[in-house]
């Protein structure tokens, strides 16, 4: 189900954005989803920092701060939700 909500912020993408790259942030989402679920939540937070990295989507902040939150890290789970 976790990773069903996060495919949809990516389904919803523009089809055009400024020299980002969709593709790779799209299957970073989909890497993130799956390890999240698996309960890896630091390699799902560095699958989430790449799919950012190569398109700047607000969601996908969440999704690093829910990371944070599960690792324990509590000042930098705050500090992405607030982004």
């Amino acid at each position: 189900m976790r990773a069903a909500l996060f495919l949809v912020f990516v389904s919803f993408l523009p089809a055009v954005s400024h020299a980002d790259n969709r593709q790779l942030a799209k299957e970073a989402v989909r890497d993130g989803s799956r390890l999240y679920d698996l309960a890896d939540y630091k390699s799902a937070l560095e699958a989430f920092r790449k799919a950012y990295f190569n398109y700047e989507e607000p969601s996908f902040l969440f999704n690093i701060a829910q990371c944070h939150r599960q690792i324990g890290n509590t000042a930098d789970a705050l500090k992405f939700y607030r982004m």
